[in-house]
C-alpha cells in the first residue's frame, strides 16, 4: 500500500518524509476494512468529520457561505 500510494497521504498527497513521521493506517470503524494510509492530521480529521452530523456540518457551512457571498 505504501508503494501504491507513492510514500504519500492518501488525502492531503504529502509525502511521509516531509511530514517526519509515519502513515497511519486507516480503517471504516463498522466493518474494518483498511482503506490506505494517512498523516495524522488527516487521519484524525476524517475520524472526527465521521462522528459528525453531515447534514447538520453542510447546513451549518452553507448558511456562512451565504453571508459571505
Amino acid at each position: 500500500m505504501f508503494k501504491e500510494q507513492k510514500g504519500k497521504c492518501a488525502i492531503c498527497n504529502k509525502h511521509e518524509k516531509k511530514l517526519n513521521t509515519i502513515l497511519y493506517v486507516d480503517h471504516c470503524h463498522k466493518t474494518n476494512q483498511v482503506r490506505g494510509l494517512l498523516c495524522n492530521r488527516c487521519n484524525a480529521g476524517l475520524g472526527y468529520y465521521e462522528d459528525f452530523d453531515k447534514n447538520a456540518v453542510e447546513k451549518y457551512l452553507k448558511k456562512y457561505r451565504n453571508k459571505l457571498n
